[in-house]
């Protein structure tokens, strides 16, 4: 399993950075925007076009830090993927070795700077960790069998800002564990698998 996931299960207090967005500049430029933090976290986030700003791809970011030994999470969000490209992408990240995958709806495109983009959402956030614990568990979308399953730790995010701020962090923690069948998940949304 994932470094990650083994300092959770031993119930280490973990920290996890976003990495700041890349743009080009190869490997030198993903060590150069983690090393300030490199020797202080656990793992870093490799962001999937933060804000609706087009950038890196996380899979190609989250594959430069693992061939740069740090522990990646690839970030997905549903707003610029239809489902075969999602599940396509969180394949690709475990053949890799990309094991942490933290699924996201995401922002708005109009919150970027290409506000005429095209909105997909075929999934939202809930139904992308179905989807990925599906994959984990040996099949697409589809019922297709993917074998051998990927090794994966499903996380996800939650805003204890966003309204309803009353039950907020309860709330999401109930859909998450209805729509997957868990009863386990840590702080900050991490989804433990069973």
């Amino acid at each position: 399993m994932s470094r990650l996931s083994d300092a959770i299960a031993a119930g280490r207090f973990v920290v996890t950075a976003e990495l700041l967005t890349v743009n080009s500049g190869g490997l030198a430029a993903v060590h150069r925007n983690f090393e300030p933090f490199e020797d202080y976290v656990d793992a870093v986030n490799a962001t999937d076009n933060t804000a609706a700003h087009a950038h890196a791809s996380p899979l190609a970011v989250a594959i430069a830090l693992k061939q740069l030994d740090m522990e990646p999470v690839m970030q997905l969000v549903c707003r610029d993927r239809n489902r075969l490209a999602l599940q396509a992408d969180i394949a690709g990240a475990a053949l890799h070795g990309i094991e942490n995958i933290c699924c996201l709806t995401g922002d708005d495109v109009t919150a970027g700077d290409e506000p005429e983009a095209r909105r997909v959402f075929d999934l939202d956030s809930i139904q992308l960790i179905v989807t990925a614990e599906a994959m984990r568990h040996g099949r697409y979308l589809s019922g297709r069998k993917l074998d051998p399953p990927p090794a994966l730790f499903i996380g996800a995010v939650e805003n204890p800002a966003a309204p309803p701020v009353d039950n907020r962090l309860e709330g999401t923690s109930s859909w998450v564990n209805l729509a997957t069948g868990r009863d386990k998940q840590t702080p900050k949304g991490w989804h433990v698998p069973a």
